[in-house]
């Protein structure tokens, strides 16, 4: 069940690759004014605005065995590996040229390979700022199905490790001062507005 619920997902995650490949192109070919260079010497030209976010989720759980039609439809040009840091770098540079400000990583919890791999994401986002100036804040979305999330107890403890772990990192989404998450089905199998009211305290 898992695979094809993110079987799914990645048929999603395909066209906005799909998507951001041509507004990357469109960008090229531009010429507007550059704030800062990207790694290959491509410029990135886009003023971030305080108060204009543009996110785009991200789903860093890939491996080259999951590229086959046995799983989804249709394949991306590049068919990477989600923990390559090669392939972590190119993405962000990606997004930064379309004008992405971040990203929004699907979590599993704790110790997953999501969580490494977003790890190296707000370390390749240092990167990309002290190479051009151009600030990347991304967050989290929180799989509450996830079996290592899928409890009072297990949530406490994910978001606690969140805090600890991510929430002082410069380029770990903040708005108003405070970090940003996003949860995946709040109020599905069974959860309640009661039960994320105790989570809170």
């Amino acid at each position: 069940m898992l695979a094809n619920y993110r079987t799914s997902r990645g048929k999603v995650f395909t066209f906005f690759v799909v998507l951001l490949i041509v507004l990357t192109n469109v960008l090229y070919r531009g010429g507007t004014q550059a704030h800062g260079q990207a790694a290959d010497g491509a410029p990135i030209s886009h003023a971030i605005r305080a108060d204009r976010l543009v996110l785009a989720f991200y789903y860093a759980w890939y491996q080259p065995k999951d590229w086959c039609t046995c799983h989804m439809s249709t394949l991306p040009t590049i068919r990477y590996n989600s923990t390559d840091d090669a392939t972590i770098e190119r993405q962000i540079n990606w997004a930064a040229h379309a004008g992405i400000t971040g990203f929004i990583n699907s979590w599993w919890g704790p110790g997953d390979k999501t969580d490494h791999n977003f790890a190296k994401l707000l370390t390749h986002a240092d990167s990309l700022q002290k190479r051009t100036r151009y600030p990347f804040a991304s967050t989290l979305y929180i799989e509450s199905d996830a079996p290592a999330l899928h409890s009072q107890t297990r949530m406490v403890n994910g978001l606690r490790y969140i805090t600890s772990q991510y929430s002082n990192n410069p380029h770990f989404l903040h708005w108003h001062g405070r970090p940003v998450l996003f949860f995946w089905d709040p109020l599905g199998n069974g959860r309640t507005l009661a039960l994320w009211a105790s989570i809170r305290q």
